[in-house]
């Protein structure tokens, strides 16, 4: 018998579209970066 370790399962989904999405952070810059340089996504409107 496997135990909970031993079973190896491999799930993989497609991502075809993100809305949007609202972060809060004290570091701007390094979650930007994150997001738009390693990421690929683009920023959008930024309420004040």
């Amino acid at each position: 018998m496997q135990t909970f370790n031993e079973v190896k399962t491999e799930t993989t989904m497609e991502i075809i579209g993100l809305d949007h999405r609202g972060i809060r952070t004290t570091k701007l810059e390094p979650t930007r970066h994150f997001y738009e340089d390693l990421m690929g996504l683009k920023s959008g409107h930024r309420p004040s």
